[in-house]
C-alpha cells in the first residue's frame, strides 16, 4: 500500500527534507559594516580578496540559522523543520484534444451533446509528502507615503517583518487498477511544488488585517499568492473534531459549471454530457472511456477507497482519514488567491492562458484562474504508560492510521526514565495536517473543478525528557 511505502521512506530515510542552512534573511541596515574577521585583521580586505567578497565568505561561515518561530508565529511553529506524509485522493478534469496525438488513446471524442465536448476526468489514490524548513528571518517589507492625488495623501505606513517557512511538497498516484486499492508498485509523480508560507503582520495603509499567505510554483507553468486571515492561537477549537460537522469538513463539488459562475452547475446523469460523473452500480458497470480509471468496481465496495459517498465528495476521504483518532485541539482557516482581501493571485504560462479571446470565452489549455484551500492543523494525542527506571529506552511508535497517515515515534531513554517517581499516564501529542484545495481550470468555454484532498501525520523521532513527562502516577515502583 501506498501507507507502506511512505513507512518504508521513513525507515530508510529517504523522505525529503529541505534545509536553509545557515540562511537567516534579515534587513541589510542591521548587518556590520565590516565583517568580523576584516575588523580582526584590521584591514577591509586585499586585493585578491575584495571586500565584496570577503564579507560574503565571512558571513557563510559565521551565520548562524534564524531563531526557531516561536507560539507567536502560530500555526508555523508546529510545522517548521518537520516532514509529514500521508495518502489522499485527486479528481481532475484534463482537457482532451478530438484529434489522435502521439502517446494518447487512439480514439476520436466526440460530443456528447451539441457543443459540449466529452472531457476526461481522472481520478488518483495519492500520497504525499510536504518537508517545511525552519524560520527564514525577518523579512522586511518597507512602507512608504501614497499619494492620491495633488495634495492628498493617504498617510505613511511603517516598515513590517513577515516571518514564514518554505517547504517542498510531492504526490504520486498510487491508484492500481488490478486490486482497486492504492498499491500501485510504480506510482506516478502528479505534483512536485515549491513554495513558502508567509504571515504578514497587519497594516494601516493599506488597511488590512494580518494574514497568512502561501506563494508556490507548480511545473505545469501556474504560480499561486493565496492568503486569508492569519489565524492565532486563540482560535485553535478545544475537544475532540467533528470528522462529519459539515461546518468543519463541508461538501466538495467536482461538477464543472458555467464559466466563472460556480453557482451554476451542469446538470448530471446517463443522458447529460456528463455521465463519467454517475457513480456506477458492479451489475450494470460499463466501460466510461473518459473517466480514469475506466472501471470503477474495482475500487468500490468494503474495504475500498472510492465510495459512493468520495465519488460524489471528494472530502469524504478527510472525514474517513480521522475516525478513531483522538483529536485534542485544532485550527481551521482559508486561503483564496481571490476573496475578500487585497492582492493574490494566479499567472499561468501562455500556452495554459491562451490568447486575450481565448482568455475571455474560456477556450485556453486548462488555464487556472482560481485556487481555494481549507487547512486543518490538527493536535492528536493518545495516552500511554511510561514506566520509571528502566534499564533501556522506552519507544512509543505510534501507528499509521488506517488511511495510511503516518505519526511520529517517541523515545523515552532509559536515563530519563530513572528520574521517574513512578511510572507514568503520559499524554503524546502531534501535529497532523488535513487540506481540501480546489482550483478552478477554465477550458473548452466552461470552469472545471480540481480537488485534492490529503491527511499528513508526522515522521519525526521525538525525544522526550522526563520534564516532558508530566502526568498521573499510576503506581509505585520500589
Amino acid at each position: 500500500m501506498a501507507a507502506e511505502r511512505l513507512r518504508h521512506e521513513v525507515a530508510t530515510g529517504d523522505l525529503p527534507t529541505i534545509s536553509l542552512g545557515n540562511f537567516n534573511w534579515q534587513p541589510v541596515e542591521k548587518r556590520a559594516v565590516l565583517s568580523s574577521r576584516a575588523r580582526a585583521a584590521g584591514v577591509p580586505g586585499t586585493a585578491q580578496t575584495p571586500i565584496a567578497a570577503q564579507r560574503f565568505l565571512d558571513s557563510v561561515a559565521n551565520a548562524k540559522p534564524a531563531a526557531p518561530l516561536t507560539e507567536a508565529e502560530f500555526p508555523l511553529n508546529q510545522l517548521q523543520l518537520k516532514t509529514f506524509a500521508g495518502t489522499g485522493y485527486n479528481v481532475v478534469w484534463r482537457p482532451r484534444p478530438a484529434s489522435k496525438d502521439p502517446g494518447q488513446r487512439e480514439q476520436e471524442i466526440q460530443p456528447r451533446v451539441k457543443g459540449v465536448r466529452a472531457d476526461v476526468l481522472e481520478l488518483n489514490l495519492t500520497a504525499e509528502t510536504m518537508a517545511f524548513t525552519g524560520s527564514l528571518g525577518d523579512v522586511p517589507n518597507r512602507g512608504s507615503g501614497h499619494a492620491e492625488g495633488p495634495g492628498k495623501t493617504l498617510g505613511s505606513q511603517r516598515d513590517i517583518m513577515l516571518k514564514g517557512i518554505s517547504y517542498i511538497q510531492r504526490v504520486g498516484a498510487f491508484e492500481n487498477n488490478l486490486t482497486g486499492s492504492n498499491n500501485h508498485p510504480e506510482p506516478a509523480g502528479i505534483h512536485f511544488e515549491p513554495g513558502v508560507f508567509m504571515l504578514v503582520p497587519a497594516s494601516e495603509n493599506p488597511k488590512q488585517p494580518a494574514t497568512l499567505n502561501r506563494m508556490a510554483s507548480i511545473p505545469h507553468g501556474t504560480t499561486i499568492n493565496a492568503q486569508g486571515p492569519a489565524p492565532t492561537p486563540a482560535t485553535l477549537i478545544k475537544g475532540p473534531m467533528k470528522p462529519n460537522d459539515i461546518n468543519v469538513i463541508p461538501k466538495e463539488s467536482i461538477v464543472p459549471f458555467d464559466l466563472n459562475n460556480p453557482e451554476s452547475r451542469l446538470p448530471t446523469g446517463p443522458n447529460s454530457s456528463f455521465p463519467h460523473l454517475e457513480f456506477p452500480e458492479k451489475a450494470s458497470e460499463r466501460e466510461e472511456l473518459d473517466r480514469l480509471p475506466s472501471f470503477l468496481s474495482k475500487f468500490t465496495g468494503p474495504g475500498k477507497i472510492i465510495t459512493k459517498e468520495v465519488f460524489q465528495d471528494p472530502n469524504q476521504i478527510l472525514r474517513d482519514a480521522i475516525l478513531g483518532q483522538e483529536i485534542d485541539s485544532f485550527a481551521m482557516f482559508d486561503l483564496a488567491t481571490k476573496g475578500g482581501l487585497l492582492g493574490g493571485q494566479t499567472a499561468n504560462i501562455g500556452f495554459l492562458e491562451g490568447t486575450p479571446d481565448q482568455l475571455k470565452a474560456g477556450f485556453g489549455n486548462a488555464h487556472a484562474i482560481k485556487m481555494t484551500v481549507r487547512y486543518w492543523i490538527e493536535t492528536v494525542g493518545k495516552t500511554l504508560t511510561v514506566q520509571a527506571k528502566q534499564t533501556a529506552d522506552q519507544i512509543f511508535e505510534m501507528p499509521a492510521s488506517a488511511a495510511g497517515v503516518l505519526a511520529p515515534k517517541f523515545v523515552v531513554s532509559a536515563a530519563e526514565s530513572t528520574k521517574l517517581k513512578s511510572d507514568i499516564k503520559h499524554r503524546f501529542t502531534w501535529t497532523q495536517i488535513q487540506y481540501s484545495q480546489n482550483v478552478t481550470l477554465n477550458f473548452n468555454g466552461l470552469s472545471w473543478p480540481h480537488v485534492s484532498v490529503a491527511t499528513l501525520g508526522d515522521t519525526s523521532t521525538i525525544t522526550v525528557t522526563a520534564e516532558d513527562l508530566g502526568g498521573v502516577p499510576i503506581k509505585s515502583v520500589l
